[in-house]
């Protein structure tokens, strides 16, 4: 996408139309009349170049709901974005923009966000119940807890107590997998796994399965077991019909699976005096 840069003082990523679009808007101009006509009423808001200022910010009002999914779109999606947070893209809004309820629209847009929830983990304690032994019939005969001993000592300290958190899901509801394809061999290996997706999906929930995992319903070709713990899913949020990615999966012969999704362009090459046709597949 190629954007046509203005030359606002404040904000010199968006484009001009951005810019004419919100003074267009009737909601603006409503404003920018009641201003003109008594500026003591509205405290902190300016006026340049036809656009209203919210304490040197550009008023962008609530209803304007296409240049808000616009400007949303420029700070956290694009290579401007980078994908960043909540703090990072709010923060980057609001160097030049304002609307009410801000913070609220951004974090709804980076939750949704389909690539933030397929290569990003989860900042929470690992879900699912814990499943503890059967209760002893007196004190002291059964103890059991999870550790995670062999860590260097800090200040006294070498072993954490692990906690869990509770979550369920409903069948029909639509959830990410998360994937390990560094130790499951019928998916395809990535050159670098620290970089690659975390989650894959979404898949439809078939059926509970005791209290803590979840049988999935997975694309026919699928090598894997449908049935994951519930530590290993994540809620869709969003369309998940507009987010579908695919397993990446591998054949008996340990190839990489693919299938073409457009011819982009061709072109005839010379090849030891024979003519090939070739084409550039996405």
């Amino acid at each position: 996408m190629i954007l046509l840069y203005g030359y606002h003082p404040t904000s010199p990523f968006v484009g001009t139309d951005f810019f004419q679009e919100v003074r267009d808007s009737k909601e603006i101009k409503d404003l920018l009349n009641r201003f003109k006509s008594d500026p003591s009423s509205m405290i902190d808001y300016s006026v340049h170049d036809e656009l209203l200022y919210w304490k040197n910010r550009i008023y962008i009002h609530p209803s304007l709901f296409a240049c808000i999914e616009k400007l949303l779109e420029l700070y956290h999606s694009s290579p401007l974005g980078e994908h960043a947070g909540l703090y990072r893209t709010l923060a980057c809004i609001a160097t030049h923009f304002y609307w009410p309820a801000m913070r609220k629209d951004v974090a709804e847009y980076i939750k949704k966000c389909q690539v933030c929830q397929r290569a990003k983990s989860l900042q929470t304690h690992p879900n699912g119940l814990l499943s503890p032994l059967p209760i002893p019939a007196q004190v002291w005969e059964d103890i059991a807890m999870d550790f995670i001993t062999g860590l260097p000592v800090h200040k006294g300290f070498s072993v954490i107590m692990t906690y869990s958190t509770e979550v369920h899901f409903e069948v029909g509801d639509f959830v990410f997998v998360k994937l390990q394809p560094y130790r499951q061999t019928s998916l395809q290996p990535r050159q670098n796994n620290k970089l690659a997706l975390k989650f894959f999906g979404p898949f439809r929930v078939l059926e509970k399965i005791g209290s803590v995992a979840y049988k999935l319903q997975l694309p026919d070709s699928a090598r894997i077991h449908p049935i994951f713990h519930v530590s290993l899913l994540k809620k869709c949020v969003g369309s998940p019909h507009e987010q579908y990615i695919p397993i990446p999966l591998l054949n008996d012969e340990l190839q990489t699976v693919v299938s073409p999704i457009a011819v982009l362009k061709s072109h005839d090459l010379l090849v030891k005096g024979h003519w090939k046709k070739q084409f550039l597949i996405q």
